[in-house]
Parts: C-alpha cells; structure tokens; sequence
C-alpha cells in the first residue's frame, strides 16, 4: 500500500465521526491571512521595481523572495490550522488537521478531565490525564515526548489551551465529559449484559 502525505502510515486510524470542537477561532486565520499578504505585497512590489527598472541588487532580492516565502507560509499554515480540531466520538477523542489525525485517547484510557489554570497567565486549560500513558506513549511515540513534558510541566498528559475555541470553557468542559460519560455508561450496561 503506498504511503501519502494525510495519511503518511498504511494502517494510520481514520477520523471518526462526533461533536466537532474547533481549536482556533475565526479571527485567527483571518489575522494570519493578513499578515501572509501584508507580507507577500511589499515583496512582490519591490521584485517589479527590480525588474522593471534595474533597482535593487541581487541579495536584496534573495531577501525579497524569503519575505515572499514566509508571508506564503502564513497564508499556508492558517488554512491548514483552521481545520485542527478535536473530535469528540463514540469511544474515543481524536485530533485532526485537516484529514489527518494527529493523535487519539480512547475514552477507557483517561483517568481524568478538568478545567486548569497553569503559570502567571490567568487562561484556563482543559487537562487530560490517562490512565496507561504507556499505552499512548507505544501508539503514538512522535506525541511521547510532548506528552512527558506536559506531564512533568502542568500535572497533565494532554492540555487544550481553551482561548484556542469559540467555546467558553465550562461548555467545553460539559461537551467533553457529556461525551466520555456516555461512553463509560455504555461500556458499563455492555460489561453487566455479557455477565
């Protein structure tokens, strides 16, 4: 099976269907749209005066084209940032960009979900605690590291900055554990039914 950049692994896990929780709000990418062209204009003008009327020497425009480059990349990144968000499924929670899931937490593995504040910034995070990190830490080894240091830095495995969504926290807080909760009364009529 050939390998492709969205999903770069054969067996890489689909996204699932659920609550969808965007993880940047709109003004976002419209502000870094803005500064991608305010970037991108300047250049392209100082490129038309280079051409057209021998101004300019050629590092100036090496430096030229990397202001292009970047304002390029800013356009790029808020389009594909746009579309990261968190999936709230049956079973699991999963994070996507675009059509890519970037990791997942079956809901059997978390231990805990809250609403935290961490540092001298006054912004409320929602921290996820597992309870097998090493299980996480085998399935998705390119998120260990960040995993570990979230851990050791803020007392969570994952943490969701809550300025990143339209959702005030408490909502998002509700939409979470209306979610995992569901699942965990689920899975506990299906384990009394198998007995």
């Amino acid at each position: 099976m050939r390998k492709s950049f969205l999903n770069p692994l054969p067996n890489a896990p689909q996204p699932v269907g659920g609550e969808i929780i965007p993880l940047t709000r709109p003004f976002q990418s419209i502000l870094g749209i803005v500064v991608g062209i305010m970037f991108i204009i300047p250049a392209l003008g100082a490129i038309l005066g280079f051409l057209l009327f021998d101004v300019g020497s050629w590092p100036l425009l090496a430096l030229v084209v990397v202001q292009i480059l970047v304002g390029v990349f800013f356009i790029r990144w808020e389009i594909l940032e746009q579309k990261s968000r968190l999936v709230l499924g049956d079973d699991r929670v999963q994070c996507l960009r675009g059509k890519r899931v970037l990791w997942e937490l079956p809901y059997d593995n978390i231990a805990e979900v809250k609403l935290f504040t961490h540092g001298v910034i006054p912004i409320q995070s929602l921290g996820i605690n597992l309870i097998a990190s090493e299980i996480f830490d085998h399935a998705w080894p390119s998120w260990a590291r960040t995993r570990k240091w979230n851990q050791s830095l803020r007392g969570f495995d994952f943490h969701i900055p809550t300025v990143l969504t339209p959702e005030p926290p408490d909502r998002l807080l509700d939409v979470f554990l209306t979610s995992y909760h569901r699942f965990k009364a689920k899975s506990g009529a299906d384990t009394k039914s198998h007995n």
